[in-house]
């Protein structure tokens, strides 16, 4: 479970199992498994830093080694940009 604010202020904790997506879009935005999506005010890379940080304290094994940075920069790096969005395949 990792702890997140809502823009409202209000203090919850997500089960970090149940999120899909998490976008930024003005604010950011996590989607979780269920279709609810939670409008929150820390950045994807600190929801995706806390995420790795939960599951070292929970999990054995090869992500005690892991470097948040590291987790989330390929993912970054391969997500489509803001202008990339809405484009076919073709690039049109």
């Amino acid at each position: 479970m990792i702890p997140v604010t809502r823009l409202d202020g209000t203090q919850l904790l997500v089960n970090d199992d149940q999120i899909t997506t998490i976008e930024l879009a003005g604010e950011t935005v996590i989607a979780l498994a269920n279709g609810d999506r939670l409008r929150v005010l820390e950045s994807p890379d600190e929801i995706a830093n806390r995420i790795v940080r939960w599951r070292r304290r929970t999990a054995p094994g090869d992500l005690l080694a892991l470097d948040p940075a590291e987790a989330v920069a390929p993912a970054l790096a391969s997500a489509p940009s803001s202008r990339d969005r809405g484009r076919s395949a073709s690039g049109v």
